[in-house]
Formats: structure tokens, C-alpha cells, sequence
């Protein structure tokens, strides 16, 4: 079982395309997939699911120990029975605050997967989408993952000081707690455009300087040479919950297409996934 997450504190990079698809894509190779939603903004339960259900969320898990077998839903998605998940709602959005007074607050998150290992270990890949911070919620995932892959929008630099941003944060706290960074790190330039020039020369621009700063070694070690170009047809997968290989042939875009499958093999080769 790997756990994994495409990831940056700053909104809007498409880490919740990203996740879905990278899952179903994973799915479809034969591999047994739970989607974790730990972001409010239930993105993820909205695309995949239903954002209008009463079923238990991941804050049952954490706040009333819920067993796994009463959080996941078993094939969520009738397209997809490989795929279970563990939803969310509106509600999970003081999660963070509720477990801020729990012992060992860091841990909560491991304490719950820990007495869940035996369910959890029946998935080859465990893909949590989280929210765009570093609220506690997210670093108690964080902390245990194998895999992060963080994603750079294209021409937005604020993009890139997310990544900075978490870098920062992240190292601090796995100092005090005293663990281990042992997880695999990837980035991907998203949303690749070829439009304003000038928008585009000043982030390219700005890519070089971030990668001469404290993040330097850690942006040239992880960037992909894979990029995802900007595109709908990734928006129309989403809305069809479907791979972008199955996207009726009116509306798919070759090139975005293989740019996919290039993230997902260089991410194999990295052993990412």
C-alpha cells in the first residue's frame, strides 16, 4: 500500500484533477484505489461521487474512531469498482480544530490508519486529496506519506512559493518531531501554456531563481521532465469521471493525452508510484 497525494498550498493548481485521474488511471491497470477527501471543500466527493450524501466522512474516523469498514464506500463510482473512498463534507471543515485538542495531535491520522492497517492494506494505493494549507488535518497526512507530488501552474508564481512555503514548514516540523523525511517528492509543471509571453518569460524567469534558493536542490532533484499542458479536455473527464483515454473522440486532445501518459510512467520510473 502506498499513500500518495498531488499537493501545494496554493489553490487552483488542479491537485484535485489530478488525484482523480491519476487514481482511475491506476484503477483501470488493475490496481485497487481508496480516494481519502480530507478537503471541506469536497472536490473530490463532488467529481467522483456526490456532494449531497449523508454517508460518514473522514472526521468520523478521526473524532469517533469509526472502523475503516464504516467509513468507506465500497465502489463509489459504478464506472469505476475498483475505486472506494472516503468522502467528505462541508462539515470536516473545523476537523483541524477539533483534533487540535487531542493528544499527540501530530498523530492522529496515524493512530487511526495504524488500528486500520489490516483494511487499508487490502489497497495497492491510497490517493488523499487535501486543501490548499498547512492546517493540522493536512500535516498529519503529510507526514505519512510515501509519495507527494506537488504541482507548479504554469506562469503562476505564486505557485512556486507555495512549494517554498511548505518546504519550509514541512522540514521545521519533521525536525521537532523528530521524524524521518523518507517520502518520495515530485513536481509537475501544470496547465502548461504557450500564450503571454511575457507572463511566461517572467515565470520562467522566476523558476530559475527559486531554484537557486534553500529550495534549489529540492526543485532540481524533483521536477519532471513531463508537463501537462492546459486543456478542457481535463475538465471533461472530470465531469464524465472517466479516463482521458475514454473521452468520446470529439473532444479528447492527443497531446494532453500523452502528456498523461508520460506523468504516469515517469512517476513509475521515480518509483513515486
Amino acid at each position: 500500500m502506498k499513500l500518495i497525494a498531488n499537493f501545494n498550498i496554493k489553490g487552483g493548481v488542479g491537485k484535485t484533477a489530478l488525484n482523480i485521474l491519476t487514481g482511475i488511471r491506476l484503477a483501470q491497470e488493475g490496481n485497487k484505489i481508496l480516494f481519502i477527501d480530507a478537503d471541506s471543500q469536497s472536490n473530490l466527493t463532488e467529481y467522483f461521487f456526490d456532494v449531497n450524501h449523508k454517508d460518514k466522512t473522514i472526521a468520523d474516523a478521526l473524532l469517533k474512531q469509526e472502523p475503516a469498514e464504516n467509513v468507506i464506500l465500497k465502489g463509489a463510482n459504478e464506472k469505476h469498482p475498483n475505486i472506494d473512498l472516503i468522502p467528505s463534507t462541508i462539515d470536516i471543515c473545523t476537523l483541524s480544530e477539533d483534533i487540535s485538542n487531542f493528544r499527540a495531535r501530530e498523530m492522529v491520522v496515524a493512530r487511526w490508519m495504524k488500528s486500520n492497517i489490516n483494511i487499508l492494506n487490502q489497497y495497492d494505493y491510497i490517493i488523499v486529496d487535501l486543501s490548499p494549507s498547512m492546517e493540522l488535518i493536512n500535516r498529519n497526512f503529510l507526514y505519512l506519506m510515501d509519495s507527494i507530488i506537488f504541482l507548479i501552474e504554469h506562469g503562476d508564481v505564486s505557485s512556486l512559493r507555495g512549494i517554498q512555503k511548505f518546504n519550509k514548514e514541512y522540514m521545521k516540523d519533521l525536525n521537532e518531531l523528530e521524524i524521518e523525511d523518507s517520502t518520495k517528492k515530485a513536481t509537475l509543471i501544470n496547465s502548461f501554456k504557450t500564450g503571454n509571453r511575457s507572463i511566461i518569460n517572467y515565470f520562467n524567469e522566476q523558476l530559475e531563481i527559486y531554484k537557486s534558493l534553500n529550495i534549489g536542490a529540492f526543485l532540481e532533484d524533483s521536477l519532471l521532465d513531463t508537463v501537462i499542458n492546459e486543456s478542457d479536455v481535463i475538465k471533461r473527464a472530470l465531469l464524465e469521471q472517466e479516463d482521458l483515454r475514454n473521452i468520446d473522440k470529439r473532444y479528447r486532445n492527443k497531446k494532453v493525452e500523452q502528456q498523461f501518459e508520460s506523468f504516469i510512467e515517469e512517476l513509475k520510473q521515480k518509483e513515486i508510484l
